[in-house]
């Protein structure tokens, strides 16, 4: 942005410039805050009720898919993240996607394994021993472990061939 001139100065002129701070935004438009709102509303009511059943079955292993833009997969992989118990990786800015790249992020519940000794753990798998109703969530949300484990694999991209279009 050109210093000494206003973003509505710009915009009269109709030159839209790239907004860097987290709070900038277009008239009538969302910032970047607006954005991290949003997306950890999107974990909690349409992710974590999938996460939560998973866990209550005795699930080990399940897959959702998220597809999205790079603004806004990076702002739900980052609320994701904020989710781990031990406050995840220490990333908080997952920036800088290519097109069409692909995150992957593993989160385990932990889960209360056996009702007599009270202690939480991630299972791997469930125990051959554990019976219907060992395997139990506590009545608030049980910790979580996130971690982002590719972010921006883009090697599906690497043959491909630049062209330069005939469209100008």
């Amino acid at each position: 942005m050109e210093t000494g001139v206003s973003l509505a100065q710009h915009i009269a002129k109709g030159v839209f410039p790239t907004l860097h701070g987290r709070t900038e935004k277009y008239p009538e438009g969302e910032c970047t805050d607006d954005l991290a709102r949003r997306a950890e509303q999107a974990i909690e009511e349409i992710v974590m009720p999938y996460v939560w059943q998973a866990a209550k079955e005795g699930l080990i292993e399940m897959h959702v898919a998220i597809v999205s833009h790079g603004l806004s997969i990076s702002e739900i992989v980052a609320a994701l993240v904020r989710k781990d118990a031990g406050e995840g990786t220490g990333i908080r800015h997952y920036r800088g996607l290519m097109n069409t790249a692909w995150t992957r992020v593993n989160i385990e519940v932990k889960v209360r394994s056996f009702k007599s000794f009270g202690f939480f753990e991630c299972l791997k798998s469930v125990p051959k021993n554990v019976k219907e109703g060992d395997l139990q969530l506590p009545d608030n949300d049980p910790p979580l472990v996130v971690r982002v484990i590719d972010f921006n694999s883009h090697q599906h991209l690497e043959k491909i061939v630049s062209t330069t279009s005939s469209f100008g």
